[in-house]
């Protein structure tokens, strides 16, 4: 082959390989454009692979990160850690990412007859969404709250209680209750019911809570976001750094009271600490302060996190 055709090749080697790898053309696609055949398109996508034109790197972050992930978990005291991309600003993929890991630690780690307590958000919801039929381990799924506004699917708590059941080959209950109530004599009614009772009974005994961590910026259910807008709350001035299912915390984790708590049909921090295996699942350095203070508080026991966040805990 004289130099000039071998040029030629490699040039067409290269757009093929453009095409296929950047563009996500099928071979089909790029045979069509270029007016050549599939087989001929196959055949130089092998080449560019030889010749090193592509290059294909296979990398494992759950290998990577495993340094990460020990020196985390040891300066906490923190049963484990788990720790997945940032992917940048990609808050969708952060969240699948968060997600697929919640779901395949659950697998390993709830026995048979265990109770899973749920809790709500966006982290709890793409969990759900990533999970598959694990098995009839027979696991009892309770929400951990009332339910929040149903135009909200992250915070329709039954529904994502059923779903985890439903994967775990368990029996889900359901709290049909609204999380947020008119007040403390109503809240006391509700409990006093015997469903909602048997949830609370449930709390007591939970040998596993999946939880999200919240911050103090618009992650409210709307219920709440409401009651905050006609009764303002200074939320920074009270130290208040993020929240779990509404309940709130300081830097150091310590419990912040507010009136609206005798309001709320929901558990509250110190019952989940109770918890010996309490998954806390965060990501986004937006919400570091809430996830450390969560840490120091000793509510989460295992924290799936992603990378940027994993860091700055490291070097804290």
């Amino acid at each position: 082959m004289n130099n000039t055709k071998k040029t030629d090749n490699i040039h067409l080697i290269v757009e093929i390989a453009k095409l296929y790898y950047e563009s996500n053309l099928t071979q089909a696609q790029i045979a069509e454009s270029l007016g050549l055949t599939r087989l001929r398109v196959i055949e130089l996508l092998k080449k560019a692979k030889a010749e090193g034109v592509v290059r294909i790197k296979i990398i494992n972050p759950a290998e990577d990160f495993i340094p990460l992930e020990k020196s985390v978990a040891e300066k906490y005291g923190l049963k484990k850690v788990i720790v997945v991309p940032s992917n940048g600003d990609d808050a969708t993929m952060l969240l699948s990412h968060l997600g697929k890991a919640a779901s395949a630690f659950l697998n390993e780690t709830l026995e048979h007859d265990d109770v899973l307590g749920i809790g709500w958000g966006m982290t709890i919801y793409e969990t759900a969404k990533q999970l598959k039929y694990y098995g009839n381990k027979r696991v009892v799924s309770v929400p951990l709250i009332g339910g929040g506004n149903e135009t909200q699917i992250q915070y329709g708590v039954n529904d994502l209680t059923k779903k985890f059941a439903a994967s775990f080959g368990g029996e889900s209950f359901a709290l049909f209750a609204p999380a947020l109530v008119d007040n403390k004599d109503i809240r006391d009614a509700i409990v006093s019911d015997s469903k909602i009772k048997q949830i609370y009974d449930f709390w007591k005994r939970l040998d596993v809570v999946l939880i999200g961590i919240g911050t103090m910026k618009k992650e409210f259910p709307d219920v709440f976001q409401a009651i905050y807008k006609t009764q303002p709350v200074n939320f920074r001035e009270l130290g208040i750094v993020g929240d779990i299912l509404s309940r709130y915390y300081d830097i150091d984790g310590q419990p912040i009271v507010l009136d609206v708590h005798e309001r709320i049909l929901g558990i509250d921090l110190e019952a989940i600490k109770n918890t010996e295996m309490v998954v806390g699942v965060a990501g986004g350095v937006a919400k570091y302060n809430a996830i450390l203070g969560a840490i120091r508080g000793g509510i989460v026991k295992v924290l799936i996190t992603d990378e940027n966040v994993a860091l700055k805990l490291d070097r804290e």
